[in-house]
């Protein structure tokens, strides 16, 4: 059985803005896993909010992000995430869990990550290969496409092998499209590259950019259970174990 389960998935919240609060997926618990996805299409750097942790790697830190917070309430604050501190075509999504061996400080929780890449494909596919060593880790793929036509929209954004589509939005005035998967693994396996796909199509028949990003954390063991403060960890699309 896996330690990682989901609890709730906030829907994509979009805007043109200088910032966006994504929507509290609610169904948490003190002791629980936030991670709050962040795209943006413009090629700017996140601020990270105060206190939050960010789990993707900080080296390709522009267009996709994810970041997280250990809860200490039922009822925590969403953050009020900013991209470049101008105005700019942003989305964001929200997700619950929990391992029932305890959640890690933020500080040591990521085992593994692999950095964004950017493609010119209509698929948002994974980045490169990524080893996992630890069993019980939490998969984590997440990715945007920018679509470049005035009738952009991405429809078939199917399943795949291993990982569950949890969060989906494609926001055709903005032509902006973002998901979020995940594997909760039990015996550790690692990801091959450009393996994992989300396919789909554009209405357009242009291909656009697109980022897409992995991120993978390790279950961990028993007594590293409570809340702990906000931490900063790393930056956008990437593959992270904790």
């Amino acid at each position: 059985m896996a330690n990682w389960s989901l609890l709730a998935a906030g829907t994509w919240t979009t805007n043109f803005a200088t910032s966006l609060t994504p929507t509290d997926p609610g169904s948490y618990a003190a002791g629980d896993l936030l991670l709050c996805f962040t795209c943006v299409k413009e090629g700017v750097t996140l601020t990270v909010p105060g206190g939050w942790t960010r789990l993707s790697p900080a080296v390709n830190t522009q267009t996709s992000q994810v970041i997280g917070k250990i809860a200490a309430s039922g009822s925590e604050t969403m953050p009020a995430i900013g991209w470049g501190g101008g105005n700019v075509t942003q989305m964001a999504s929200c997700i619950a869990y929990r391992c029932s061996t305890g959640v890690p400080s933020l500080g040591s929780i990521v085992h593994a990550s692999v950095d964004r890449v950017t493609t010119n494909t209509n698929n948002i596919v994974a980045p490169n290969g990524m080893s996992i060593t630890v069993d019980n880790c939490l998969a984590l793929f997440w990715g945007m496409r920018i679509n470049t036509g005035s009738a952009s929209t991405f429809t078939a954004i199917n399943s795949m092998t291993n990982f569950t589509k949890r969060s989906e939005k494609q926001d055709d005035s903005l032509h902006f499209t973002g998901i979020v998967g995940d594997w909760f693994q039990t015996t550790a396996t690692t990801i091959t590259a450009n393996a994992p796909a989300w396919s789909g199509t554009f209405n357009d028949g242009s291909q656009g950019t697109y980022s897409c990003f992995i991120a993978l954390l390790a279950g961990v063991a028993a007594g590293n259970i409570g809340p702990t403060p906000w931490q900063d960890v790393g930056g956008m699309g990437s593959v992270v174990a904790m």
